[in-house]
């Protein structure tokens, strides 16, 4: 997949079919839209493409009321790779962008940049100043200018509308599974590994520590992971928080893998939450902690034994849902 700024674009690419939208989550009403735009692509053996914004709009309209991102960009544009894209368009969103009029921003981004001759959003998209751009207004806008436009439906799952909103819901309240439902793939975060205070390995349980900044969607807890170092998974107990059984400290992730052996520190890491075991809690013993990190290890090899059938090499979509490449 290419990855360029919107602005380094003069109608290059070949027949491009975009996908608009923030795509946070890239969840399963998302993958519905980058379906329908592979398959367009595929059809007309063009260019499917990805528009999509360095940050959410909100962040620059209105700060105060931002959604903490469920993919920020660097993972959002792992999980488009891995989906088939061909092109990913980054609009570098600040206040000139948010104060564009809707139709110049047609103009502009879809006709003279990407040169589009097909365009999908989903029913709620909005864009342009005051989010005055609409569906009806890039139909309208095709018919005049020679694209043509897909507008996709809400997506049910489980009988709930899918939204970030809603995965977002599930893992502020910690179920990484509900919010795998949702999405149709596991939560994800990475980062590079960093040295800790050594005591995972005293008490025989080395673990592999990212920092647990405030974009970090989950509470304190013990869950059950997918853990991907390069092209090799693991399977992980994680704990979130600040191990309060050895004092305070700060927040962090603690990954201990199990079946690896040896030193991660300075590597990329990339953790797939896929249940939530118990709140963190502080023991009254080292020994009292390793008995219960035991008991939670057999509750996540329990998981782990119902997921042998998953192909982790796609993680970005785990789920019956299959993008047409």
């Amino acid at each position: 997949m290419i990855v360029v700024d919107l602005d380094s674009l003069h109608g290059e690419h070949a027949r491009v079919v975009a996908a608009l939208g923030t795509f946070d989550g890239v969840h399963r009403g998302h993958q519905e839209i980058l379906r329908r735009t592979l398959a367009w692509a595929r059809a007309v053996a063009g260019t499917a493409a990805v528009l999509t914004f360095d940050r959410h709009p909100m962040e620059i309209v209105a700060p105060d009321r931002a959604p903490r991102p469920l993919t920020p960009l660097p993972l959002k544009t792992d999980i488009l790779r891995d989906l088939g894209l061909d092109l990913l368009a980054v609009v570098r969103f600040d206040r000139a962008v948010a104060n564009t009029p809707a139709r110049d921003f047609i103009a502009g981004a879809l006709v003279d940049r990407l040169n589009v001759v097909g365009v999908c959003v989903g029913y709620n998209f909005g864009f342009g100043r005051d989010r005055a751009g609409t569906p009806d207004l890039l139909l309208e806008a095709g018919r005049s200018l020679g694209f043509g436009v897909a507008v996709i439906p809400p997506v049910e799952h489980g009988g709930r509308t899918v939204s970030s909103t809603a995965a977002r819901e599930a893992l502020n309240r910690g179920a990484v599974a509900e919010a795998w439902d949702l999405m149709g793939r596991p939560y994800a975060v990475e980062g590079t590994v960093v040295g800790g205070a050594g005591r995972g390995a005293t008490i025989g349980i080395p673990t592999a520590n990212l920092g647990a900044g405030p974009e970090l969607l989950i509470p304190d807890g013990v869950y059950a992971a997918r853990a991907c170092v390069g092209e090799t998974g693991h399977f992980a107990l994680v704990n979130v928080g600040v191990a309060p059984t050895f004092g305070p400290g700060g927040r962090r992730i603690e990954a201990h893998l199990l079946d690896f052996a040896g030193t991660l520190v300075g590597a990329r890491l990339r953790l797939l939450f896929l249940e939530r075991i118990r709140p963190e809690e502080r023991f009254a013993s080292a020994a009292a902690l390793v008995a219960q990190i035991r008991r939670d290890r057999d509750a996540a090899e329990a998981l782990f034994d119902r997921l042998t059938d998953l192909s982790w090499e796609a993680w970005a979509l785990q789920a019956e849902a299959t993008v047409v490449s």
